[in-house]
């Protein structure tokens, strides 16, 4: 067969699919990665390896001696694989809950998480109109896992001021910038009005907390009137460069205001 009857438009368009796809989904990968995300880092390997093996096995069957009717059912045999397990992977890799909790149901919660010490008794919060609790995890590939609890107690006008004096004095909070594996990242951010701060080291009942896969955070927000107790425990988190960020993602705060 002539090279000329060999190279026809439908076997270009495939040549083109095969090499083109598995390259969209390293690129994807790589701009994930870049963007210092959680679930970029956890998929990064399945992103680029994966398909860089799916990308070497198509040139071989497409360069290969076998007939033209097996090639085409081979390479068509990988692209369904490959896509199959991209597109599990991409839905069941990143994993969220979040529950919760008003009232004397938080109430309840709350108690039951005797091992978060970093987050105040209650009767430290002195006597807020209305109390939530939320517990967030999530997890990147089964592996890199994030456990959150949130308390958020709000207060009339007074009290919120009165409590508003005690967390100065409760509380030591972080005022350098943060480092870790090169990064460094501010120890505050202000997120819709919400006042993060993040507690120095030793929190208020001497319990060291190790950046950045341990941390505490308590925000303030004056038009609400409300005050916010976070913890965070990522033990795979090896530095944080945008603080908003980890929050809103990684802690999942964008799901609770």
């Amino acid at each position: 067969m002539k090279t000329k009857e060999r190279i026809t438009k439908p076997r270009i368009v495939a040549y083109v699919i095969c090499c083109v796809l598995p390259l969209l989904v390293i690129g994807l990968g790589i701009n994930l990665l870049l963007n210092n995300t959680l679930f970029g880092t956890a998929f990064f390997v399945v992103m680029v390896v994966f398909p860089i093996t799916t990308l070497a096995l198509l040139f071989f069957v497409i360069f290969s001696k076998m007939r033209v009717p097996a090639k085409t059912v081979l390479a068509i045999v990988i692209l369904i694989v490959f896509a199959v397990l991209f597109i599990f992977g991409f839905a069941m890799g990143h994993f969220e809950e979040l529950y919760q909790y008003e009232g004397s149901e938080a109430i309840q919660h709350f108690e039951s998480e005797v091992h978060w010490k970093v987050l105040p008794a209650l009767d430290e919060v002195g006597q807020p109109v209305k109390i939530e609790f939320f517990k967030y995890y999530s997890s990147a590939f089964l592996f890199f896992t994030n456990d959150v609890h949130v308390l958020v107690c709000q207060y009339n006008a007074s009290e919120y001021e009165t409590q508003k004096v005690l967390l100065e004095e409760k509380y030591v909070f972080q005022a350098e910038p943060m480092i870790a594996s090169g990064y460094s990242c501010d120890p505050s951010v202000k997120i819709d009005g919400y006042l993060f701060r993040t507690l120095a080291i030793d929190d208020v009942y001497g319990n060291a907390i190790h950046y950045p896969k341990s941390m505490s955070f308590v925000a303030v927000n004056d038009e609400t009137q409300e005050i916010v107790y976070l913890s965070a425990y990522d033990d795979d988190l090896d530095f944080i460069v945008s603080l908003a960020d980890f929050l809103n993602i990684d802690c999942g705060w964008k799901h609770m205001r």
